[in-house]
């Protein structure tokens, strides 16, 4: 198992952990590599969405097209979702 390391920050200088996206952006990120290798290791496929696709990835790379689904171009931004704005 891989160990990710995340920076760890003073609680005098740190932020609102909900509305500091950044670091929720980097812990979402390290999480989302550390689960695909795993899967990966053992020999599971994972399913993402990509360019309006969405696709099983197996371990050996091939990626098959599951469905076309459809793409959201307005997203809600987290501080909207949260009444946090």
């Amino acid at each position: 198992m891989q160990v990710v390391e995340i920076k760890r920050i003073s609680p005098s200088h740190r932020k609102d952990p909900l509305t500091d996206l950044e670091t929720l952006n980097d812990i979402g990120q390290a999480a989302t590599r550390v689960a695909r290798k795993r899967a990966f290791s053992k020999g599971v496929s994972i399913t993402i969405a990509e360019n309006g696709k969405m696709y099983r990835v197996h371990p050996s790379g091939r990626k098959e097209l599951i469905k076309r689904v459809d793409v959201q171009e307005d997203f809600p931004r987290i501080e909207d979702d949260l009444c946090l704005a």
